[in-house]
């Protein structure tokens, strides 16, 4: 928590040094996203069925952004995210799907017509996390409604006024548990873990000014 009042702080100190041109806009961003984890125990569960370990993920999210006291940003996001691995035989599967949803911090570092660049924070819950194991015809499901994330990263963007082009990335915390499950499969999953790394590509418009531009 301390290194994220730091982060904030130091981003806040560039923000008033840099004095670029401010007047910030509400704004809404959609995004493909990619991770990169490590989830021991849902990994060690599955290697029973020879079925690969989870590395990756692929998703989306969106994003919708207030400007507060022309400082900085506060927003909401949610998020869909899936994971999918096979056996070498291609017979057994392993499926990770999340949903989240969270609370939004960014602090615009550097602010132009055609280029900004951000310092993030966000805080959210997990409002579905799903594992479905399948071997031959036997399917095992492991749902949660019980898990939080939190992600700390920066984006930068390059456009023209109210349309840019945005790259982020940061660190992940992403953990869910309480597991209810469906199925015959006899092992439990206390907690998977999908902490790590992560990376988005996407566009971020100000609906506010796009909608100025439909009326002229």
């Amino acid at each position: 928590m301390k290194v994220l009042f730091a982060l904030f702080a130091l981003m806040s100190c560039l923000e008033l040094a840099i004095a670029e041109e401010s007047k910030l806009k509400q704004q809404a961003l959609f995004m493909f996203t990619g991770n990169q984890f490590n989830p021991k125990d849902l990994n060690e569960e599955i290697d029973s069925s020879n079925i690969k370990d989870h590395k990756s993920s692929i998703g989306v999210l969106g994003e919708y952004d207030l400007p507060i006291a022309d400082l900085f940003y506060g927003g909401l996001r949610f998020g869909q995210t899936k994971a999918d691995s096979n056996s070498i035989n291609g017979i057994n599967n392993s499926e990770i799907s999340v949903a989240t949803m969270g609370a939004l911090l960014r602090i615009p570092v550097i602010n132009t017509k055609i280029f900004t660049l951000d310092g993030i924070a966000e805080a959210g819950v997990v409002t579905l996390g799903k594992v479905t194991i399948t071997e031959s015809f036997n399917e095992t499901k492991y749902s949660s409604t019980s898990g939080e994330y939190q992600r700390v990263g920066g984006s930068v963007g390059i456009g023209y006024d109210s349309f840019f082009l945005y790259a982020e990335t940061g660190i992940e915390s992403n953990k869910f548990r309480g597991f209810t499950k469906s199925g015959e499969r006899t092992g439990d999953l206390p907690t998977v873990d999908l902490s790590g790394t992560y990376t988005a590509f996407g566009i971020k418009v100000a609906p506010g000014i796009v909608a100025k531009y439909f009326k002229k």
